[in-house]
């Protein structure tokens, strides 16, 4: 649990599984990013954020563009969409350019206390040509300007 102001705690996990496909020549970690808010009040519109280098690595799974939301949301039964979306228009730019991802909910969303929400079936890969160098993948919560960190990162290391 990472604690950045006396009234905000929000918890943050990765949970993980991963994947040597000597075929393809390809490592994917399949993932889920797993938030709970510790707090006594409700917390509204966390924002996620992975951060993955080597920037070469591509993230793809549930997240939508958000231009692509209208299209392929899910609706649920009182016909709100659900699901998560990248922030920025721009996002692959981005990423290209810091290796960050910063994901929110597709309809606003309220984490109420000790309840968990998760970002599910999102995947990274990563090359085996470039697998000398280590592959992290970082992530974090913000909520009002506060950054609360997922305490378990992931880290891979294939030697040759």
């Amino acid at each position: 649990m990472t604690s950045t102001s006396s009234s905000i705690y929000i918890e943050a996990v990765f949970k993980h599984a991963v994947d040597i496909d000597l075929e393809l020549r390809r490592v994917t970690v399949f993932g889920g990013l797993m938030i709970r808010n510790l707090s006594r009040e409700a917390v509204e519109h966390p924002q996620l954020v992975l951060h993955i280098t080597p920037i070469r690595a591509t993230l793809s799974g549930k997240i939508l563009s958000p231009e692509l939301v209208q299209t392929f949301a899910v609706y649920t039964k009182g016909g709100k969409q659900t699901g998560w979306k990248f922030s920025d228009p721009d996002w692959i730019k981005q990423s290209k350019r810091n290796g960050e991802y910063r994901i929110e909910s597709i309809e606003p969303l309220t984490l109420r206390p000790g309840i968990w929400t998760e970002l599910k079936d999102w995947q990274v890969e990563y090359d085996f040509e470039h697998i000398s160098e280590p592959l992290h993948i970082q992530g974090w919560v913000e909520v009002n300007d506060q950054r609360h960190s997922v305490i378990n990162p992931i880290s891979l290391t294939c030697g040759p």
